[in-house]
C-alpha cells in the first residue's frame, strides 16, 4: 500500500508540476521520492546537508529507485550525516 501511495504522489507531482515537501525520518522513502534531501541538525534545527538525488532511472518510481545501484550510496551518505546528530 505504501508503494502505491508513493507512486500516486509522484504521478501527481508530474501531472501538476508541483513542488512537494515531504518530511520523513525514513531514509529510503526520502531517497526514493526526492530530487533533493535536506538533512537537519539537532535542535535548534539548522540545515546540515543538502544532497541532490540522481538515481539514473529516468522517470522516478519508488520501486525502481530502490533497485538503482546508486540507492545504497545515497543511503550511506545520508546515514553518515545523521548518525552523529546525538553527539552535537
Amino acid at each position: 500500500m505504501k508503494l502505491k501511495v508513493q507512486r500516486y504522489l509522484i504521478d501527481y507531482q508530474h501531472r501538476g508540476g508541483t513542488t512537494i515537501i515531504l518530511v520523513t525520518h525514513d531514509i529510503e522513502d526520502a531517497i526514493a521520492l526526492s530530487n533533493e534531501v535536506i538533512v537537519l541538525s539537532s535542535k535548534p534545527a539548522n540545515v546540515k546537508a543538502v544532497i541532490a538525488i540522481d538515481l539514473g532511472i529516468g522517470k522516478r518510481d519508488p520501486i525502481e529507485a530502490r533497485k538503482s545501484p546508486r540507492f545504497t550510496q545515497y543511503f550511506a551518505r545520508i546515514w553518515d550525516e545523521i548518525k552523529y546528530l546525538d553527539d552535537e
